[in-house]
C-alpha cells in the first residue's frame, strides 16, 4: 500500500537549505520514493493562509518511508534542514483501499498499533465512565 509524506516548512536560510535539497533526491529514490510536488506554488482553498514550502512524496509503503527517515545519509542531510528551516508539519499517510465510501465517523487514525475509534465508540466509552463514576 503506498504511503505519502507531506512536509510543510518555513525556510529562514535558503543557502543552507539548498545543501539539504541537493542531497535528498537520490536518498528518496534509493527507498523507492518519488517527489509528487517539491516546493511548487500552491493555493490555499480553505483554512489559514500558508506561505511556507510544501513537499509531497510517495513511497511504496510505510516501511519504505521509515527506512528513508532512518537512512544514515538522510539523517546527515536533515542536519541542514534543521539548521535552515522550521518544520510546521511532517505527516505520513498510508494510502487506503476505501476511497469510495470512507467512514465519516472516524475520530482517530491508527498510530503505532493504537486502535481506531468511531464517534459512537468514544461516546459509549464516555457514558460508561460517567455512569461508573456517579455516586451510587
Amino acid at each position: 500500500m503506498p504511503a505519502y509524506v507531506v512536509s510543510m516548512m518555513s525556510i529562514h536560510d535558503a543557502e543552507t537549505y539548498r545543501k539539504y535539497t541537493d542531497r535528498t533526491p537520490p536518498i528518496v529514490s534509493k527507498h523507492g520514493g518519488r517527489f509528487l510536488t517539491r516546493g511548487e506554488a500552491f493555493t490555499c482553498l480553505e483554512g489559514q493562509d500558508y506561505d511556507g514550502r510544501l513537499v509531497i512524496l510517495e513511497f511504496p509503503s510505510r516501511a519504505d518511508v521509515e527506512a528513508w527517515l532512518n537512512d544514515p545519509a538522510y539523517q546527515e542531510a536533515m542536519k541542514f534542514r534543521h539548521a535552515s528551516s522550521t518544520m510546521n508539519y511532517l505527516l505520513l499517510q498510508e494510502g487506503g483501499e476505501n476511497t469510495q465510501d470512507p467512514d465519516p465517523r472516524l475520530v482517530a487514525v491508527p498510530r503505532a498499533g493504537r486502535p481506531v475509534l468511531t464517534v459512537a465508540e468514544v461516546e459509549q466509552t464516555t457514558m460508561s465512565l460517567r455512569s461508573r463514576d456517579k455516586p451510587g
